[in-house]
């Protein structure tokens, strides 16, 4: 077995322990989640003014650029080397992914382009506009971003202690 089939055979054995953890603390781990959760839709539906749409086609973009940076990375290669369509998506994708009619998506998508987050390509796909590496979505939500860097930061540590605590349980069992 090579090394990354190794790693991620690890990671499929910490999830499975993971789950059990969190199927045997459900009540815990279901508020520690949905506080989570509710926080962070509030907080994002905030910034985006209640359109919770116009959200998901921004994420759906976002993603794929990041998937895309992601993987040039791993092949040795700089954000200069991504080619557009390699970070961009059409509205049929974006509403398949996230079942919001395509009519619907298109008026996102406008309204996100004329915000000056996302352009359109040539191809009539869309991907984010970026200066100096950095997006304009993300500088114009970088508030937002901090929170939820700090949100998950604290879902991780909560998580992690419940788990711990489960482990403890077990082990103090056998």
């Amino acid at each position: 077995m090579n090394v990354r089939g190794s790693r991620r055979r690890r990671r499929s054995d910490q999830t499975e322990r993971n789950a059990a953890a969190f199927e045997a603390r459900y009540l815990d781990y279901q508020y520690i989640f949905v506080e989570f959760l509710l926080d962070h839709l509030i907080d994002v539906g905030r910034a985006f003014k209640g359109d919770f749409q116009a959200m998901l086609v921004l994420a759906v973009i976002g993603q794929t650029r990041l998937h895309a940076i992601r993987t040039a990375a791993e092949n040795g290669y700089g954000l200069q080397f991504i080619a557009p369509e390699n970070e961009s998506s059409n509205a049929s994708r974006i509403s398949d992914l996230t079942g919001i009619p395509r009519q619907t998506v298109r008026r996102k998508l406008a309204s996100l382009a004329q915000l000056g987050w996302i352009q359109r390509n040539a191809d009539g796909s869309y991907r984010l506009v970026s200066s100096g590496g950095e997006t304009l979505a993300r500088r114009d939500l970088s508030e937002t971003d901090r929170r939820a860097i700090n949100r998950v930061a604290q879902l991780f540590t909560d998580l992690e202690r419940l788990i711990e605590d489960h482990e403890t349980l077990i082990t103090k069992r056998q």
